[in-house]
């Protein structure tokens, strides 16, 4: 008879307890963040050119009773409205560059905030610079030629060609942006005032390219002086 009384009493807490909270996942502390889908944001494309429309969505799922509220923003563009619902249509800006969307997803509870990259291509020419030799520069045949220059473009840089006059000397793979080096041997073709040309190929289908040159002085030997 005792033995039943115990059962009975713990039954009573049990029931009482369960009833005191809102769920299950009260008494078991679950987490009521909201679950989004594997595959994150989903866009309709994630490389466009300025002024295109994109489709962004997120699918996610409730663990607690309620609607879920959708906070979208970006690092530029804007939102067509509503802005506000698990769908938006995000449009690019004007100026090319890397872009990222987010979205923040609530509950009455707890929220979540995934993000997405998008590259916006930009048409502009890279910036190119040559930052050595400087105009009016002197050297001899026998004398290496260094050549440093900055290339930077919103969408990267393809590649960076080094021309000695019309004569291709050296190209190099690009880089996100950033400074190039090179260094090359006159001949003696080269001899008198010498247009050194650096240019850079934005990395995207444009292929925008951008240049930039600077005059040297290449000093043949004579013969007999040191």
């Amino acid at each position: 008879m005792v033995k039943m009384n115990w059962r009975f009493a713990f039954g009573v807490f049990l029931f009482f307890l369960f009833w005191s909270c809102d769920s299950v996942s009260d008494l078991l502390n679950l987490d009521k963040t909201p679950v989004l889908d594997e595959q994150g944001i989903v866009v309709s494309a994630d490389r466009v050119n300025p002024g295109d429309t994109v489709r962004a969505s997120i699918s996610a799922t409730n663990p607690v009773d309620g609607p879920l509220y959708y906070q979208w923003t970006a690092t530029g563009g804007d939102f067509m409205p509503p802005a506000d619902k698990d769908t938006v249509y995000w449009i690019a800006p004007v100026k090319g560059g890397t872009y990222t969307i987010y979205v923040k997803v609530s509950n009455t509870e707890k929220s979540i905030t995934t993000h997405k990259e998008i590259a916006v291509i930009s048409s502009s020419k890279p910036l190119v610079r040559i930052l050595k030799p400087e105009e009016g520069a002197r050297f001899v045949l026998t004398e290496s030629v260094p050549v440093e220059a900055s290339a930077t473009h919103e969408n990267g840089i393809a590649r960076v060609r080094l021309f000695a006059g019309d004569s291709l000397i050296s190209e190099t793979g690009g880089k996100s942006s950033g400074n190039y080096q090179f260094t090359f041997l006159p001949v003696p073709s080269m001899v008198g005032t010498l247009t050194l040309i650096v240019e850079a190929e934005a990395a995207n289908q444009f292929a925008a390219i951008g240049r930039d040159s600077v005059n040297v002085v290449i000093k043949g030997m004579v013969v007999g002086k040191k």
